[in-house]
């Protein structure tokens, strides 16, 4: 037992990033003044957003308790919560427990396998459960201080939280281990192993909202009516497909010796699982990573293949092959690919469940503003767009590898050219996804989803841009595997902050002269003349920045 607490103990500084903290800032006192800036900002930042979240969350108590359901609060973000650990569960596990180099370090030194095992579930344990915080926290402290809660509410609340993020983490660590051993027998099992782990998320969100929307009866009208006369318990019907989000729930609402035994029955329905996944960790989970060889990455370029091709398209394609080749890239480089119709799935699962004529009532009501729901569009679709670490660690990935691509006879420029268009590509198809089935559901007007097509493409170009730029100025070229490059790596933090401000130069004006009733093409050609004013500015910082940096950098 001693050995597993100092394991996890080093496990966890340094996964969480605390050792590598700590050497940063005791290099030079301008990194403490950084850090001790940045770790303001993002409390500020943290701050306001949960401000805005529980305010969000207010209305929809408000509106619950207005018709006599405010469990349905907890409810909803209990549902919610259970499937961000099983989504965020299988990246995580991906990341944290198959992308590392220190596992097979770990197996040569006297632990035993199902202690390494269950020092990675650990912390991945804890990233998930301080996730999963964030959401529930305040819905759960607003339902309990508003209904007049007693002591044991709390207590029964506390409890649940700690033991909520087990079912679905067992579930996507489980899965993984099985899918890691079905690929290890393949060539080119890292990216077997992403495209099937985009498979299984895809297809579990997909039959979540099937299975969620299947609450609904051909009869609407009447489902409501039942509804509001309390013919129908909501909550049984939103929870009938997952016992123990129902077990959850009856802890928290239901008073005396009923809801405790449902936290027992919770409690111990967690642990159940967690023994199986252990029992499968201990067994598998070492033979797994030895028999995989530790990660590939691609092949130095060629020179026949720089010729045949042309540099920048040889780079561009060496971009493409290592963050196919390597699983932790793909999983967090591709997802805003399919974050677009994973998000919207349920939109089209709800509409084609409703009737037709309700689903054209909704639509009309939004019609009459038909420009400010376009360009609402285009924001989200811009911000899916910028979650992609791509184009913040494309330089950082090459680790300590860096200086042949000073040596090597191209230019800097043409190197960035070809990891810009690499990245670039990226974001135009996370843009495509979002937009083509936004459009598969709305039904927009072709020329609406025409402007939102070619407005979205023209601006992902100087997001990606300022975020290659933050890689060039503060690379990351020190890891120890590729999971601290684009995981533990601040820059993607502060390219995605940096790309939603530049985003939000290109929107808020244009929305603002939309709803004062400015022309729809004033706003239009605003909108064209700030991105094109920026992606000629941010361009040819890029290709400056590139020259100077690639001098400097390793000097």
């Amino acid at each position: 037992m001693n050995k597993f607490i100092k394991l996890l103990k080093f496990q966890f500084k340094y996964k969480i990033g605390l050792t590598q903290l700590k050497h940063y800032t005791e290099k030079k006192t301008i990194n403490k003044v950084i850090a001790a800036f940045s770790s303001v900002g993002a409390l500020i930042f943290v701050a306001l957003m949960l401000f805005t979240y529980s305010m969000l969350l207010m209305v929809i108590f408000d509106s619950a308790k207005i018709i006599g359901m405010p469990e349905l609060l907890p409810s909803l973000l209990v549902i919610a919560g259970q499937l961000m650990v099983l989504v965020l569960g299988m990246l995580y596990v991906f990341s944290i427990m198959f992308s590392n180099k220190d596992v097979e370090f770990l197996s040569a030194m006297p632990f035993k396998p199902g202690q390494i095992f269950l020092s990675m579930f650990s912390i991945v344990y804890i990233m998930e459960l301080l996730s999963v915080s964030i959401i529930l926290i305040p819905g759960f402290a607003i339902f309990g201080v508003n209904t007049g809660a007693d002591f044991t509410f709390w207590i029964k609340t506390f409890i649940i939280l700690l033991f909520f993020p087990m079912i679905p983490l067992a579930i996507a660590t489980s899965l993984m281990l099985l899918l890691m051993k079905a690929t290890n027998r393949f060539k080119h099992k890292e990216a077997i192993a992403t495209i099937s782990g985009f498979v299984l998320i895809t297809g579990f969100m997909v039959g979540n909202s099937y299975f969620s929307t299947s609450v609904s009866t051909q009869n609407n009208s009447a489902f409501m009516a039942n509804f509001l006369s309390g013919k129908i318990d909501i909550i049984d019907v939103l929870t009938k497909n997952f016992p123990n989000i129902k077990l959850a729930m009856k802890a928290i609402t239901l008073p005396g010796i009923e809801g405790v035994l449902s936290l027992i029955e919770f409690i111990l329905l967690s642990l159940a699982f967690i023994l199986i996944t252990y029992f499968l960790g201990s067994k598998f989970y070492i033979k797994i990573i030895q028999s995989s060889g530790g990660i590939k990455h691609g092949k130095a370029l060629s020179t026949n293949k720089i010729k045949a091709t042309g540099p920048v398209m040889a780079y561009f394609i060496k971009e493409w092959r290592i963050i196919l080749r390597t699983g932790i890239y793909a999983m967090n480089g591709l997802f805003s690919i399919v974050l677009g119709p994973i998000m919207l799935i349920p939109i089209f699962f709800t509409s084609s469940k409703s009737s037709a004529s309700e689903f054209a009532a909704l639509f009309e009501q939004l019609k009459f503003n038909l420009p400010a729901l376009t360009l609402g569009i285009c924001a989200i679709t811009l911000f899916i767009a910028t979650l992609n670490p791509a184009a913040s660690t494309t330089i950082s990935r090459e680790g300590t590898e860096f200086w042949i691509s000073k040596v090597i006879p191209q230019s800097p420029v043409v190197q960035i050219k070809g990891k810009f268009l690499a990245c670039l590509s990226i974001s135009l198809l996370s843009v495509i996804t979002t937009i083509c089935t936004a459009q598969f559901i709305l039904r927009l007007p072709l020329f609406n989803f025409i402007f939102i097509l070619i407005f979205a493409l023209i601006a992902c170009s100087p997001a990606v841009s300022l975020s290659i730029i933050v890689d060039l100025l503060r690379p990351k070229l020190i890891w120890g595997s590729p999971t601290e490059a684009i995981k533990q790596n601040a820059n993607v933090l502060i390219g995605m902050l940096l790309s939603i401000f530049i985003i939000a130069i290109f929107i808020v004006p244009s929305l603002l002269l939309v709803l004062n009733g400015v022309s729809l093409w004033i706003c239009y050609g605003l909108m064209a003349l700030l991105i094109i004013a920026a992606e000629i500015t941010l361009r040819k910082l890029l290709f400056v920045t590139a020259k100077n940096r690639y001098r400097n950098i390793y000097r």
